[in-house]
């Protein structure tokens, strides 16, 4: 599950889809369940990225991030769990 979250969030990193150390950030969040305080600038433009794209969530703008899973990541994260083009 780690390598297909890297995986998912780096393919999306090299398309500018997604800000570099973006794939650390999931990593860690998948690890470590949530994390917080982390670094500010950079933290603050990755942050948030994955939450406007729902892959973190959050109950509040300061709080611990956790994994979200969105729709568009299912296909990555979970491969074969639906048919083909049922995505």
């Amino acid at each position: 599950m780690t390598r297909r979250i890297i995986g998912y969030a780096e393919r999306r990193e090299s398309t500018d889809e997604l800000p570099s150390g973006s794939a650390l950030v999931l990593r860690e969040i998948f690890l470590h369940g949530e994390i917080a305080g982390v670094s500010p600038r950079t933290g603050q433009t990755i942050t948030r990225e994955l939450l406007t794209q729902r892959l973190v969530l959050s109950n509040s703008p300061k709080g611990p991030l956790r994994l979200g899973f969105p729709s568009d990541a299912a296909a990555s994260y979970f491969p074969n769990l639906y048919p083909a083009g049922a995505e």
